[in-house]
């Protein structure tokens, strides 16, 4: 049984490769990541879909519709979802091959050095190791 769940798993993985430079995939990919965070953060901030389509001014079918991967989203929404959520929107582009890693910082706050070694430095660590493999 575990023979077949590791030959379905190469199976998908290489599926998966197929379509990793498909420009529909990687729409689609992005578009998830997205409304992932917007979930994330109404979580965070105890914001119902209802209250987030009263800040929107749009319906909760929009909001619900955006949740489920609506992909016409214009930046411009994205923009206005962010300040519903009383956040700032990123936008970035990177070379292929990389991943990108977002780091952010209060104003006027500085960063606990310690923390900053824990964290920040070990994940740069492992990426950097990863990439040498």
């Amino acid at each position: 049984m575990e023979e077949k769940g590791m030959k379905t798993e190469k199976w998908f993985s290489k599926l998966l490769d197929k379509y990793k430079e498909d420009l529909e995939f990687r729409t689609e990919e992005i578009i998830l990541d997205f409304t992932e965070k917007i979930v994330t953060m109404m979580e965070k901030k105890n914001i119902s879909r209802a209250e987030l389509a009263r800040r929107l001014n749009v319906s909760k079918a929009f909001v619900t519709k955006m949740l489920n991967g609506n992909p016409n989203l214009t930046i411009k929404t994205m923009v206005s979802i962010a300040d519903a959520l009383e956040c700032n929107l990123n936008l970035d582009i990177y070379p292929k091959g990389f991943k990108a890693r977002n780091l952010y910082f209060f104003d006027n706050r500085r960063m606990d050095r310690t923390k900053f070694n824990e964290n920040v430095v070990l994940i740069a660590e492992e990426e950097l190791n990863a990439c040498a493999a």
